[in-house]
């Protein structure tokens, strides 16, 4: 059996392939580990791939599939810095996860705790998430 540790450190390192395949499953692999500041800035970094798309598509589904403040962070912290073209591959990743039947009751009190976030790059994310999701919102 591998160690973890060196399962993490090939990780981590599979993160700066010059693959899209390798940096998408490094985003999707190291997803798990977002509540850790050097994997966080990895993430980030793999949700901004300004070579590939499916980089992106990768880690934000999996950012969002932990459905926790640490995974959201990111995804608000991603779409404040990011192009249109991430953009538009964030959004749909956020739309697969809450629609039809997904957590938006649960995404939306995430969202309600990172409005009050220290840092103005995760508010103003988090601010467009909310007006992305508003009409997939349950009627109040």
């Amino acid at each position: 059996m591998q160690d973890p540790d060196s399962d993490l450190l090939a990780t981590i390192t599979a993160a700066s392939s010059p693959r899209w395949s390798d940096r998408a499953k490094a985003g999707h692999d190291l997803a798990r580990r977002a509540e850790r500041d050097d994997i966080a800035e990895l993430l980030l970094r793999l949700l901004l791939d300004e070579h590939d798309t499916a980089v992106t598509d990768a880690t934000s589904h999996a950012l969002l599939r932990r459905d926790d403040t640490h995974g959201v962070r990111l995804v608000a912290q991603a779409v404040a810095g990011a192009n249109d073209e991430q953009l538009d591959h964030v959004y749909a990743a956020l739309g697969q996860h809450l629609l039809p039947d997904g957590p938006t009751d649960r995404f939306i009190t995430l969202c309600s705790e990172l409005i009050q976030d220290p840092n103005p790059t995760v508010r103003n994310g988090t601010q467009r998430l909310l007006t992305w999701i508003k009409p997939w919102a349950p009627s109040a």
